[in-house]
């Protein structure tokens, strides 16, 4: 597939959960896959959602950012679920442009605010989280 687009899609975002399943047969044919898009000349963003404490982060960003390894990609996405400090190991990488504290997916709506003023506010807020509580002083003035 990617052969046959290489040409017309400039980027590629293999989602790892799907090559997961299948265990080692599934992760072998995701190395495949970023082997051939790195072949293409293409892009590879491996949708992975990663964002783990200290050491563990710092294994995913070997295991997919670092040049040599069989999972390396171009970028990945990453989750800050747990604080934005969980991402250091691969931003140190020096490979990543940025992280979102919002996610998109229809199931997300509800745990945004209705007020417009702080939904915009919230993107480039930097404290995620707090929102949610009412605890933005921006947004939820006492």
């Amino acid at each position: 597939m990617v052969e046959a687009l290489a040409t017309i899609v400039p980027v590629f975002k293999p989602q790892s959960a799907f090559f997961e399943t299948y265990g080692a047969a599934g992760i072998a044919v995701l190395e495949r896959t970023l082997a051939d898009i790195k072949a293409a000349g293409a892009i590879s963003l491996l949708d992975v959602k990663r964002g783990d404490i200290g050491s563990t982060m710092d294994a995913y960003a070997a295991a997919y950012l670092s040049d040599g390894s069989p999972l390396a990609a171009d970028a990945i996405t990453l989750s800050p679920y747990l604080g934005f400090g969980t991402l250091d190991g691969a931003i140190e990488t020096g490979q990543i442009g940025g992280a979102a504290g919002l996610r998109s997916g229809p199931d997300q709506q509800s745990r945004r605010s209705a007020d417009p003023a702080c939904s915009n506010h919230r993107r480039s807020c930097g404290r995620p989280g707090h929102h949610r509580r009412g605890g933005c002083p921006q947004c939820h003035p006492t």
